[in-house]
């Protein structure tokens, strides 16, 4: 039986493409169309033919089915007798080896998954231990050089929020903002002059890159020169980038981001 659906198979296959030569020639057309209805009527017959006979052959052989002996074959099995048997207890331990892999797999997945947010938190920590030294340097400077006790944005509570990588200084009419990876933003303000608006600057700048007030006040003013003449100015000096642009009212403000930890 299987020579039959096996003759049956080959010919649908192989007559198809003959076929449809075949109707490419004026003499041959209609011979070649019915050898492709005969392929056609043929293929659907060769699968479900051979499909019904390999679930009858293995019944009439003990199996439940044709899937049934597939499965008794790979796991070894050849006789019926033998694996009515054993069938329970193969599908119960294959049941378990599954079951111990996708508890691996889960684990696996979870240590990874636990990996990459004890990663993140340590980013996130560094960055903002960054900005608390950040601003501690800033306070100081204030406190140094113009003998002003900078505040926190909330009277009473930290310069820095806890879980935000976040802080405020108030100094006199300034709020500056440390955030991010490393940047500071000192909003400008009409209620102070430009000059001390530099100045205010200069200690910033002065304080995240450890570089001498006389120092910072020559590269800010300098800055400045320049971002006069073409609009705006960026330039990297100390470690720390220095941007001098307009503001949303015009003004010129400065901004500075801080390379490395």
């Amino acid at each position: 039986m299987d020579a039959v659906f096996g003759f049956t198979g080959i010919f649908a296959f192989i007559a198809m493409p003959v076929g449809l030569i075949m109707m490419l020639f004026k003499n041959h057309r209609k011979r070649g169309l019915q050898v492709v209805i005969a392929s056609i009527v043929a293929l659907p017959v060769f699968i479900f033919g051979i499909t019904g006979f390999k679930e009858y052959s293995a019944k009439q052989d003990g199996f439940l089915s044709s899937v049934d002996r597939y499965l008794a074959k790979e796991a070894g099995y050849t006789s019926a007798e033998e694996w009515n048997e054993v069938r329970d207890d193969v599908f119960a331990k294959k049941r378990e080896e599954e079951k111990a892999l996708d508890e691996m797999v889960r684990k696996k997945v979870a240590e990874a998954e636990a990996a990459k947010q004890a990663k993140e938190d340590a980013r996130i920590a560094k960055m903002a231990a960054k900005l608390q030294r950040m601003t501690d340097s800033i306070i100081s400077a204030f406190r140094q050089y113009y003998n002003f006790e900078a505040q926190p944005l909330i009277p009473g509570k930290p310069f820095c929020r806890e879980g935000f990588l976040d802080c405020h200084i108030v100094a006199e009419t300034f709020n500056i903002r440390i955030y991010g990876a490393g940047i500071v933003d000192v909003p400008t303000t009409t209620q102070s002059s430009h000059a001390h608006y530099r100045e205010i600057c200069a200690a910033v700048f002065s304080a995240i890159s450890g570089s001498s007030l006389d120092f910072s006040a020559e590269a800010i003013n300098g800055a400045y020169l320049k971002a006069s003449q073409a609009g705006s100015f960026k330039h990297d000096l100390a470690d720390t980038q220095i941007t001098i642009r307009p503001d949303s009212n015009g003004l010129m403000g400065c901004r500075f981001f801080k390379y490395g930890n």
